[in-house]
């Protein structure tokens, strides 16, 4: 007994703040939740108080955290026990994996290649769900990467447990015999409402790769060859309430992952499928652009932080959208290459090729091949520079001609001067259609962080012919865009309110010898309490401006004013809701709007959520296509929609999503318009064994009106709309869709 105390002590002590060490073991822990294997007996333990990053920064959280890292040959296995001096407040509540955790958590970040500016983060709750994503200190955090690693975690009386075992095989690292890694690690304590980081955190709040511990003791790694093949089956039927038919078809493919090395990954993806993602939401857009859409896509969100460009470049759902007749155009095969290369340079490489799509005898969408590199050189933890280029060739077809358009970028940034950071990019596009000249982008910022205090300011300059909506996403053009911004944050740390933060900001666009587009600034105000809940409110102003989109030659419209007041309780309660109200000028005319979201936990196992909008313009003054002139307009839009989550357990869940819309659009000298909408989806999904899934899915769209909104594509279901005008609307015969897939991962 004695002589384990003195190792136990000898252990800690060899631990310092900056620095631990990892123990190569030779027998694997059994990965139970049950901190009994012999492995753990040999491990160094670090043991402590976390100090808080909330409610009340720099203190310590009110238990302690105990943590020990061992390793074989092919895993590193992380043990943590979470002490708790009332287990009772632990919570245990089930989410679906990589969403954000809604029970007490652990997460673990690990800096591979110890540059000070990356890493791999991993989660898990004491309900054993996990979540995992890629931290950047240039790039930002990154949720959407996945890999294959087990857990598994157990409550007692003194607190929780949590085994980790982490492949070698899931991360990318030098080809070195002995390596060192950055470390942290972060705990929430939902009960309390408390969290922190290991290492702290600056005064602004947020973690840096650049202040992780260095981990030791990592000797003799696995060169990581990863090679995982995931094929997929799936069939689909589908019923047209209009037609009255029923269509059905099969399909197969697969995804393939390979390690050419331990720092650099390839991933396949042949004849991909992505039914089972849910359906977008309908959203109101009286924008001149488009809808920009969150990509949801596996293959495309992995390791998209390399691949996040300048000026918006790369816009992936731009790849296998949706064609001019409603169908979704086919992505026939698609690669990427990513990873890490000499000294400081990482790059990300994405191909994919596109299928025809044909209405009858005529060709609708053409083949096209989608290319696009980046490349990354950093030189001191945040200094880097780097390049980008996009690539899309449209194949010659039928009538149509070969089309092209491309686009190359470089950035960099520097950190200077106490916690000051600059950075800039300059881009320029080539398309076969559009005139070469005046085709450049400029921008450069100037900010602080690291501090209490912060601002910056931007200026950004899109030359009049720079468009690279071909692979990426672009709006307004031809104009110079500043921004100016400044706020403070206060720790209060009083029986009341925890926090305030105090926000200004200004913005000033013109068109280079000529018009004035945006002039303006606002003030905000938000506080944190220290029952979780939150408010803020603030104002908008500015001068009169000029929208160069609206109508045929552009509008000038009268100086807008525009106040927002937001309101949010515990989301960690039974029930929590977040209210939103918004009102003043729009286009001449006024607007409004109320926003509720609320969200219901009856149980550890289910969520309801609820979201309801509705915004609403008057007499705005609007460019009338129909009659080619400027009228007065007004609009309704309300939007309720619905979502209920059941986790049998924390590898099967049932999800059903709806969403019940309508919008109405009434111009001074014009009949008035209506779209209005439902659509129902019921997924059950399933994970049988670590990346291998099946998912059934079962939908209904049901439509009115003409189509005012802009439809968002939908995965598995897509709206069809009639057309007309006038205040009655009818319903169509709903469309229907089931959908079964099948992923099994093998790895080889």
């Amino acid at each position: 007994m004695l002589i384990s105390f003195l190792l136990l002590t000898i252990q800690i002590f060899l631990v310092s703040d900056q620095e631990f060490i990892a123990t190569r073991i030779d027998e694997p822990p059994f990965i139970d939740g049950y901190l009994d294997d012999s492995a753990w007996n040999e491990a160094v333990v670090w043991k402590g108080n976390i100090p808080q990053q909330w409610p009340d920064y720099g203190e310590m959280m009110t238990d302690e955290t105990e943590m020990r890292v061992v390793y074989d040959s092919e895993n590193i296995y992380f043990g943590f026990f979470m002490y708790h001096s009332e287990p009772n407040l632990i919570s245990t509540t089930l989410n679906s994996r990589d969403a954000n955790p809604e029970a007490d958590c652990i997460a673990i970040a690990l800096d591979t290649f110890c540059d000070r500016c990356n890493s791999f983060c991993f989660v898990i709750s004491a309900a054993n769900v996990q979540r995992d994503l890629l931290i950047s200190d240039i790039t930002g955090w990154d949720s959407s990467w996945d890999a294959i690693w087990s857990a598994s975690t157990a409550v007692n009386d003194s607190g929780w447990v949590a085994e980790i075992k982490i492949p070698f095989s899931a991360l990318r690292y030098p080809s070195i015999e002995e390596q060192e890694w950055g470390l942290t690690f972060q705990r929430w304590d939902t009960g309390r409402n408390e969290g922190g980081w290991v290492h702290g955190l600056g005064e602004d709040l947020n973690c840096r790769v650049a202040d992780f511990w260095t981990l030791s003791g990592l000797v003799n790694l696995p060169s990581s060859r990863l090679l995982e093949l995931r094929p997929y089956a799936s069939g689909r039927v589908d019923h047209s309430g209009e037609e009255e038919d029923w269509d059905g078809n099969g399909d197969m493919g697969a995804d393939i992952k390979i390690g050419l090395s331990s720092s650099i990954t390839m991933d396949l993806a042949v004849n991909p499928d992505f039914g089972q993602i849910e359906a977008d939401a309908e959203r109101m857009n009286l924008s001149n652009f488009e809808t920009y859409l969150r990509e949801k896509r596996p293959f495309f969100i992995e390791g998209r932080d390399i691949l996040d460009m300048p000026f918006n470049m790369l816009y992936s759902r731009r790849i296998g959208s949706v064609a001019s007749n409603g169908e979704l155009i086919p992505i026939i095969a698609g690669v990427k290459l990513s990873g890490n290369f000499g000294d400081g340079f990482r790059f990300g490489i994405l191909e994919a090729v596109t299928g025809r799509v044909r209405d009858g005898d005529n060709l609708i969408e053409p083949a096209t091949n989608y290319g696009a590199l980046r490349i990354i050189r950093q030189f001191h933890e945040n200094d880097y520079i780097g390049i980008s280029f996009t690539s899309v060739d449209t194949e010659n077809h039928d009538e149509m001609e070969y089309d092209y358009a491309r686009a190359a970028a470089i950035e960099g940034g520097v950190d200077f001067i106490n916690n000051h950071r600059f950075w800039s990019s300059i881009a320029r596009s080539w398309n076969k259609n559009i005139d070469k000249n005046k085709s450049m982008a400029y921008t450069a910022c100037i900010f602080s962080f690291g501090s209490r205090l912060g601002y910056g300011i931007e200026a950004e300059y899109l030359e009049e012919n720079f468009n690279v909506n071909e692979s990426g996403y672009t709006t307004s053009t031809g104009q110079v865009e500043t921004d100016t911004w400044i706020n403070y944050r206060f720790d209060i740390n009083s029986t009341i309110i925890n926090r305030i933060r105090l926000n200004s900001w200004s913005e000033y666009s013109f068109i280079p010898d000529g018009e004035t587009t945006e002039k303006g600034g606002g003030f905000g105000f938000s506080t944190n309490f220290t029952n979780n809940w939150h408010f803020n409110t603030g104002f908008w102003t500015g001068a009169d401006y000029f929208d160069p989109y609206e109508g045929p030659e552009g509008y000038i419209y009268s100086s807008p004013l525009n106040i927002w007041i937001n309101l949010g309780t515990d989301s960690q309660k039974p029930i929590s809701a977040y209210l939103n109200h918004c009102f003043g000028n729009y286009r001449n005319g006024s607007n409004e709007e109320y926003s509720i979201w609320m969200g219901i936990k009856p149980s550890s196992n289910l969520f309801i959520e609820l979201n309801t909008s509705w915004y609403r313009t008057y007499d705005g003054m609007r460019y009338d296509w129909d009659t080619d002139e400027f009228n007065g307009q007004s609009t309704d839009w309300q939007s309720l929609r619905v979502g209920t989550s059941y986790m049998f357990n924390e590898l099967m869940s049932l999800k059903i999503s709806s969403q019940y819309y309508r919008f109405e659009s009434i111009f001074e000298q014009a009949d008035e318009e209506v779209s209005e909408g439902f659509w129902v989806n019921v997924l059950y999904s399933w994970e049988f064994r670590p990346g291998s899934t099946f998912y059934f899915l079962v939908g209904q769209t049901q439509t009115a009106g003409s189509e005012l909104i802009t439809p968002e594509p939908e995965f598995m279901l897509n709206s069809v709309f009639s057309h007309g005008k006038g205040s009655e609307v009818e319903f169509e015969k709903p469309d229907l869709a089931v959908f079964a897939k099948l992923t099994w991962l093998l790895s080889l």
